[in-house]
């Protein structure tokens, strides 16, 4: 998933660098940033329900079902998922809105900078994935 990632934020990384220099250096065609922004929204909304739900799958979800499964009645079990879901969702939302703030300022004051934070988050992403495989590799092969 890491991998995955980071391929596709230095993808994106690269592709706004090239339309930026593109923009720059075309005078004969005007920018109509509403159809640009409609095509970016469609395509951005999913991207973090997605990510979400990989997250829970991978990681919490089976303790979620392993803490649960340890209650002495059905109806606590169910309780605690549903507590433990809600305390994710407000979580995972008040992480995103901290993180997406900030990064939204940088994206319309200070682009080029977006863009470099942008291929290095994605290198840095290849790069863990890339760690996290070469250390499981030999105890997954054996």
């Amino acid at each position: 998933m890491l991998i995955g990632l980071g391929i596709d934020v230095a993808r994106r990384a690269r592709k706004a660098l090239a339309n930026r220099l593109m923009l720059r250096h075309s005078h004969s065609h005007p920018h109509d940033p509403t159809h640009a922004h409609t095509q970016v929204a469609s395509r951005v909304r999913w991207r973090p329900f997605l990510m979400r739900l990989v997250h829970g799958l991978a990681g919490s979800a089976t303790l979620v079902v392993l803490a649960a499964g340890t209650a002495h009645e059905p109806s606590l079990g169910l309780a605690y998922i549903h507590l433990f879901g809600l305390g994710s969702v407000v979580g995972m939302a008040l992480v995103s809105l901290a993180m997406a703030l900030p990064l939204h300022y940088l994206g319309r004051h200070l682009p080029r900078i977006a863009t470099l934070l942008g291929v290095a988050t994605g290198v840095m992403s290849l790069a863990i994935g890339t760690i996290v495989i070469a250390n499981a590799l030999p105890g997954a092969l054996a």
